[in-house]
């Protein structure tokens, strides 16, 4: 999915290639842009994934506040 891959190339430092993934992720589903930390604890259980994925999308551009976990 377009999500994963923003995450790869942030992580990797394709910082380019991240935020055109993103936007075709947020194209396709606008609601993630809404609430990302949502479907991000959704998908993941594990609090570390859930900070990478985090790290990851942030990086890619998109605007998420610090979890209150």
């Amino acid at each position: 999915s377009n999500i994963w891959m923003a995450v790869l190339y942030a992580q990797l430092g394709e910082l380019d290639r991240s935020k055109a993934e993103l936007d075709k992720a947020l194209s396709l589903n606008p609601a993630f842009g809404k609430d990302p930390l949502k479907y991000v604890q959704m998908w993941f259980k594990s609090e570390q994934s859930v900070r990478h994925m985090v790290d990851g999308l942030r990086k890619a551009g998109l605007a998420i506040p610090e979890e209150n976990r």
